[in-house]
């Protein structure tokens, strides 16, 4: 009986120590924040001018395996209609984890009315034999019309 109790123990033992090891082990996608800059000066915008370029841009920090792949995708959408405008994405080869930015140039439209707009993105990150994981974010921001002159 005593024999039995020990393997059952050993069995449970090591259950708790492979689980616990699997969630700590777990890919860790954390955002850091979402911005519009314009570019070359990394100066952060709130309101955008059709015909000028942008920089639209995430934040975020991965962890949890050794190397961790990372994808985007980018959409733009007025607010009023929901019409889709934009989409970017991009993928990027695993790496070591760390704090990490990815962003999109993109010149404005002229067409583009004034107005509010939405910027979303939902990350991805992936490792080998772990499950992917991805969180999703977005920002509104205003297309004011181009300065008289």
């Amino acid at each position: 009986m005593g024999r039995t109790l020990r393997a059952v123990a050993a069995v449970t033992a090591a259950g708790t120590l492979l689980g616990a090891g699997s969630a700590e082990a777990a890919i860790r996608l954390t955002p850091r924040g979402t911005f519009i800059f314009t570019p070359g000066t990394r100066a952060k915008v709130w309101a955008v001018v059709p015909g000028r370029v942008y920089r639209f841009s995430v934040d975020y920090e991965v962890g949890g395996a050794r190397r961790i792949a990372t994808e985007h995708v980018f959409g733009i959408t007025r607010t009023t209609t929901r019409e889709r405008l934009a989409v970017f994405a991009r993928s990027f080869r695993a790496a070591p984890p760390g704090v990490f930015n990815e962003a999109q140039t993109f010149q404005v439209p002229v067409s583009w009315q004034p107005g509010v707009y939405r910027f979303s993105w939902a990350l991805t990150a992936r490792a080998p034999g772990q499950p992917p994981v991805t969180t999703r974010g977005a920002r509104s921001f205003l297309v004011v019309p181009k300065p008289a002159r």
